[in-house]
This record gives structure tokens, C-alpha cells and sequence, in this order.
């Protein structure tokens, strides 16, 4: 009728007066103004301008790049035409789903009009993705008068095939059922969600996996197709995962204003909390750390650096003026990923309270759980499970194995022959523990803790030394009391100090006067330590020498000559393996290894976590065949640095499982090709008869 109208209105202008003339030319404005072959706009554009949220906080607001600024990254990639396929994940309730699977159905059906494919697990979820994501998506923008009225999809109903006024339509091609459900349809675009449900085909199916049916559903295109994949991360080996690893696998770089690195902020570089002793505490304390610089990121600034930042693709760099080297992965997917220091939902206040919950309030039995919680939906990292132990260690066991009631903190029992301490160290704290050695190689644990490194207000070298001073001073050389004997205290034969990080300052601090006999800096290597420049099999000295000063038990003295230091060298993932038979060898009996009693049944559940936070399981190493390596189940694993240096610090005072013979004792001090010195000089001999 409006055409007729038109040609009406062109007959009008040359005989009717000048009023009528008037409405005829405006009828002519509209037939030129709709004749036009209508622009399509870049996802962004269109996502920016026409997605409301339809519910949560930002309810009834357009979607804004500002609020997360990895959807303009992401939008901005996908608009260059790069890729085909788009394999997206990222942390929970950030808008995942919106983003990477609502705005491309929305941009099909109403910007492009073409049909779309939407790949689902089940037919009892495409009912819920529609009723609760996709209707409500469409009937809080301006498309909602295109929701048929009538048939199928229309008064609240359902159906696998949805048809919209403007001839688009949406269909649903279920996970689940017949190959039938999945063919005989063509689409340019297909949009997955929740992908790792339904990657493997069925056990009737004589076709590939729905994936790959749903993606041959657009090869007529070439490509112009898209196939969007969104889930949440489950596995290594999950579908999304293994896309994402197996295209670009992208990640966001953010230049800190501090040092102007670009940096990509992961679960690690949230700190603060750990010392805090409740979960509002922790959530006061806690901060982003610059992974470069190590400076504190103020939320301000953690804005401003997601709003500014840069994709980089697997196998590139970005220098520190923002440009980026190196070619992107010769691929057809853009493998997308954002974390929690990206979504600015959530403060660092916020998920440190979840981190700090987990680490302290779960109990053995939903560890795991919380630690797949915290891993999939929060950092958007696969869930690695722990692999199968035959003798596994429980920290609820751990954390009972307690010692006489007579024997509390900071008690040494009187039959002991030696005290030592290990020390690891981190930036911002330092944790160690104390253990007396008993006749017969019992262990036990008379103290442990931790102590603050002001290092972002001195500077970390200035903090460092004055923190092991503090330690030395109030307490390692305060000593500890002895029981039964009030009047006397027991002081540490040896003090072993990571030097793995900040090494030239624990070197400095090891040569000082009261230091000097007692306290070493220790080096540990090994395949499950997480500083990748010792992360190597140790690797004895085959003899004494000038530089290798003494040889160990699965360790070995070497002396600095630049440094002027002595340092302790030891296999890290032997003297774990030590430990840990230790824990598992029943109280009392030699070779055993308890912790000071408490009536506190839970006094030692953080430190037995710690010592927990690693398991060793074989596993094949390339030119070395199979050996024995540690996995790290929880980056909070310092107790157990700290216990292992202090079992070395035992060895190398005296403390021997079973005794050697005679002979034996008496040829070792002659290994001793070079003598230790001291800072002035002087020569200094260990006490090598207990060796």
C-alpha cells in the first residue's frame, strides 16, 4: 500500500495544488530513503548501540565496553575478519554469555536478517536458553515487535524453530538426539554454548561429534562463516579449553602505570590477604600486584589499565610503548580469555574473600571442589585434579599428628639433640618453621609463622634485611625454652634462608657477625619449583672443590667467591619425598615427624594445607625417562618450603635416620678440599664430625 501510495503522490506533484504537492514529495522521500540497500554495521557497533542488559545490576542499560573492556577487544577482533571461529571464556557473572553468545544471535537475526544456529547440550536446555536468555535479550531491545505473535515461540511457547517478522529465523540444534536434528539446515552463522556438555559424539551416532555437525552446517559460506563456542573452562582436555589452547589463545596485556610494562595479572599476583585471619580482613587487604614491578595496583588504576589494554596472541610480545611483535598463530580460531583481575564486577576485596574461605574454611572433603570453583569460574583456568596416590597424605591427618600434651608451642623437649629453622621468602611476607630433632630422627615441630616485608614501603631489598633482622633478633636467636627447665633456652643450629628470590640480599644478610655460623641462604631445584630459572633436576658436584665446598645428602655447599657467601644447594624434590615419609611414619616411632599439641584441633589446619599443597607421581620425562615429580595442587605452598629447608638444615646439623658406621664418619671430613672463611678471613671449619 505505501509503494501505491508513492506512485500516487508522483502523478500528484504535476497536477494538484501546492499543499498536496507538499505530501506527495514526502512520500517520495521515503521510497529513496528505503530504497537505499541499508548499511551493516560491525558487531561492535551494533552490540554497543541495540543490547540491553536485561537483568542483574545493569539491568535496562545498553552494553557498554567502559563497564568491561574485553568486550571491545573482543568485538574489535571478530570485526577484523581474521578469524572464523571463536572459542571465548572467561570468569563467571561477567557477561560471557551476553557478549559471545546473545550479541552474535541478535547481530544475525536482526542486523544481518539471516537465520542462525544455535547449538545447545539438550532440548530441555534450549527450552531454558530461550525462555531465560534469548527471549528476554530480544524483548529488552528495540526488535521485540519481530517476536512472532502467533505459532511457534510466541505466548510464552517453544519450539526447536523460531520465525520472526523480518523472515529471519533461529534454529536450535541440540547436543543430544538424532544426527537428523543437526542437518539438513545451512546457516552462515552457529552460535555454542556451554560446549564442553556435548564435544564427543553419541555411541548411536554415525556422524562426528555435535560440534563439528553444527560447524558443517555453515561450509557452505567458506569464509564468511562464524562459529561462536562459549563456556565455562572445565578441563585441560574439555572442548573449549583444547580451541582455545589450539587457536590464538589470546590474552589481555595491561600497561602498569608504574613501570610501563604490559602485564598480564593472574591468580598469584592477588595479595594482601593471605596473612589476614578472617575472610573480611582478607577482603580489606587484598590487591593486585603488578607481576612485573611487583607494585601495588590501585583499583583506579586497575580500571584504567583494562580500559587501555591491548590483545596479544599466542607467541607474540608487546614492548612497553604498546607495540606488539611477532605474528599471530596461523589459525582459523580466536581462542578469547579474560580473568578476574578483567572483570570489573568484582573487587579485589571481593575475590580474595572467596580465595581466603577456601584456603581456611573448607574442610578435606570439599577442598577439591572449592579449588575447581576457584580455578573454572573465578580465574578461567582448567581444574587439574589431583593424579591417583596410592599412600596419599591428608592434611586432616597431618594437622592431628600432635605431640605430648606437655609440649606446646614454642616448647623444645629436653632430650633434644638439634633445633633448626627453614625460612622461604616472597615479596611481601616470609613464613618458617622450627623443628627439634629427637634421639632416633623424630621430628617435631615446636613453631612456625610468618612475618610482614614492608617492601612497598621501604623497597624490597631495604624491607628484606630488616625483616630477617627482626626474625633473627626477636626470635631465631632469642631461642626457644626448654621443657623442665625454665631458666635456659635452646638456640637453632642452622637457619636455612630460600635465597631463590632476592638471593644477593639473603646472601648480604647470611655474612653478618651473629649470622654468620648459623644462618645459610638455601637454593632449591627441582621439577615442581615454581621459579622457572631453578625449575631443573638437581644435579650433585661429582667431588669436592674450591667452588663446591662440601657434599650432602641430595645437597651440597657451593661458595660464592663474587658474593663472598657460602649457599646451600638442594634437590627440592628429594628432600619433599623426605619430608613426606616423615609425615606418614606413625608418631613415635623413629624417623617420625609431629607437630606441637594444641587443644585446638584446628590449630594447625593452614600449615597442614601448606605441607599438602603438593603431590609426587611418576611421569615420563623426555630424555630422562620415568621419574618422580611433584604437581602443585595450591600455590599456597610456603609451610612447605620452609619445613623442607628446615629438614636440610637438620641433615647438615647432624640429624641422621640411621646412623653410618664408624669409618665412614671418620673419612668425610677429609672431602673437605676447601675450608669455609669467614668475612674477615679467617678460616672456619663446621662442626664436620656430626656429617
Amino acid at each position: 500500500m505505501k509503494w501505491t501510495a508513492c506512485l500516487v503522490a508522483m502523478v500528484a506533484l504535476t497536477t494538484t495544488p501546492d499543499l498536496a504537492r507538499e505530501a506527495a514529495r514526502a512520500e517520495l522521500h521515503w521510497l529513496a530513503k528505503h530504497s537505499r540497500t541499508p548499511a551493516i554495521r560491525s558487531l561492535r557497533a551494533f552490540a554497543e548501540s541495540e543490547l540491553v542488559v536485561p537483568k542483574g545490576r545493569y539491568r535496562g542499560t545498553k552494553l557498554r565496553s567502559d563497564r568491561q573492556p574485553f568486550f571491545g577487544l573482543l568485538f574489535d577482533a571478530v570485526d577484523s575478519k581474521r578469524w572464523r571461529r571463536y572459542a571465548v571464556l572467561g570468569c563467571v557473572q561477567s557477561g560471557k554469555t551476553l557478549g559471545a553468545f546473545l550479541a552474535p544471535i541478535l547481530k544475525t537475526l536482526f542486523e544481518d536478517r539471516e537465520p542462525c544456529g544455535v547449538l545447545v547440550p539438550s532440548q530441555e536446555l534450549s527450552r531454558d536458553k530461550w525462555a531465560n536468555e534469548i527471549k528476554p535479550t530480544i524483548e529488552a531491545s528495540r526488535y521485540r515487535d519481530l517476536l512472532p505473535e502467533s505459532g511457534a515461540g510466541s505466548k510464552g511457547g517453544f519450539s526447536e524453530e523460531v520465525r520472526f517478522s523480518n523472515g529471519a529465523h533461529l534454529r536450535f540444534l541440540s547436543g543430544s538426539g538424532s544426527d537428523a536434528k543437526r542437518s539438513g539446515q545451512t546457516y552462515r552463522v552457529v552460535c555454542g554454548t556451554e560446549v564442553d556438555k556435548y564435544d564427543k559424539a553419541a555411541a548411536s551416532s554415525r556422524e562426528a561429534d555435535p560440534i563439528s555437525q553444527g560447524e558443517a552446517r555453515t561450509e557452505s559460506y567458506g569464509d564468511d562463516a562464524q562459529l561462536w563456542l562459549e563456556c565455562t573452562v572445565s578441563i585441560t582436555k574439555g572442548r573449549i579449553w583444547r580451541e582455545y589452547s589450539a587457536g590464538t589463545a589470546s590474552r589481555i596485556a595491561c600497561r602498569c602505570p608504574h613501570c610501563r610494562e604490559y602485564v598480564t595479572p593472574e591468580r598469584e599476583h592477588l595479595v594482601g590477604w593471605q596473612q589476614a585471619k578472617t575472610a573480611r580482613e582478607a577482603s580489606r587487604l587484598a590487591y593486585f600486584a603488578c607481576p612485573s614491578c611487583g607494585h601495588k595496583l590501585s583499583e583506579k588504576e586497575r580500571i584504567a589499565m583494562n580500559r587501555a589494554g591491548v590483545l596479544v596472541h599466542r607467541g607474540q610480545t608487546v614492548d612497553s610503548k604498546g607495540r606488539i611483535h611477532g605474528d599471530a598463530p596461523d589459525t582459523n580460531t580466536l581462542g578469547f580469555r579474560w580473568n578476574a583481575f578483567n572483570n570489573l564486577f568484582w573487587t579485589p576485596g571481593h575475590i580474595a574473600a572467596k580465595e581466603w574461605s577456601a584456603l581456611n574454611e573448607s574442610d578435606a572433603e570439599s577442598d577439591e571442589s572449592t579449588e575447581k570453583y576457584l580455578c573454572q569460574f573465578v580465574w578461567a583456568v582448567p581444574y587439574q585434579p589431583p593424579a591417583f596416590d596410592d599412600d596419599p597424605l591428608d592434611a586432616k591427618e597431618v594437622r592431628r599428628r600432635f605431640a605430648e600434651p606437655t609440649f606446646g608451642r614454642g616448647v623444645v623437649p629436653a632430650d633434644t639433640a638439634q633445633l633448626t629453622v627453614g625460612c622461604d621468602l616472597g615479596k611481601r611476607f616470609g613464613t618458617w618453621t622450627a623443628i627439634a630433632w629427637r634421639p632416633e630422627c623424630r621430628g617435631h615441630v615446636i613453631d612456625y609463622g610468618t612475618f610482614e616485608i614492608l617492601s612497598d614501603d621501604l623497597g624490597v631489598e631495604r624491607a628484606m634485611r630488616a625483616a630477617l633482622r627482626d626474625m633473627r633478633d626477636r626470635v631465631w636467636l632469642a631461642g626457644w625454652r626448654i621443657a623442665g627447665d625454665e631458666a635456659n633456652v635452646m638456640l637453632p643450629g642452622r637457619v636455612l634462608v630460600d635465597a631463590r628470590y632476592e638471593g644477593d640480599t639473603v646472601r648480604a644478610f647470611s655474612k653478618e657477625a651473629t649470622c654468620w655460623k648459623r644462618i645459610l641462604p638455601s637454593m632449591g631445584y627441582g621439577l615442581s619449583v615454581q621459579h622457572r630459572e631453578f625449575r631443573r633436576p638437581y644435579s650433585p658436584p661429582a667431588k669436592t672443590t674450591k667452588t663446591h665446598v662440601y657434599l650432602g645428602q641430595h645437597y651440597h655447599i657451593d661458595w660464592d667467591s663474587e658474593k663472598r657467601a657460602f649457599v646451600v644447594m638442594a634437590s627440592a624434590d628429594d628432600w619433599k619425598t623426605w619430608l613426606f615419609k616423615r609425615l606418614r611414619t606413625p608418631p613415635e616411632e623413629p624417623g617420625s615427624l609431629v607437630l606441637f599439641h594444641s587443644s585446638d584441633r584446628n590449630e594447625h589446619t593452614t600449615f597442614a594445607k601448606q605441607l599438602t599443597a603438593e603431590r609426587p607421581e611418576m611421569e615420563f620425562v623426555p630424555g630422562r625417562g620415568e621419574q618422580l615429580t611433584w604437581k602443585v595442587l595450591s600455590r599456597q605452598n610456603h609451610y612447605l618450603d620452609a619445613t623442607y629447608n628446615a629438614c636440610v638444615a637438620g641433615h647438615l646439623a647432624g640429624v641422621r635416620l640411621v646412623k653410618p658406621p664408624a669409618a665412614t664418619e671418620a673419612k668425610k671430613p677429609a672431602r673437605q678440599s676447601q675450608p669455609l672463611v669467614m668475612p674477615d678471613g679467617r678460616p672456619y671449619m663446621p662442626n664436620l664430625d656430626r656429617f
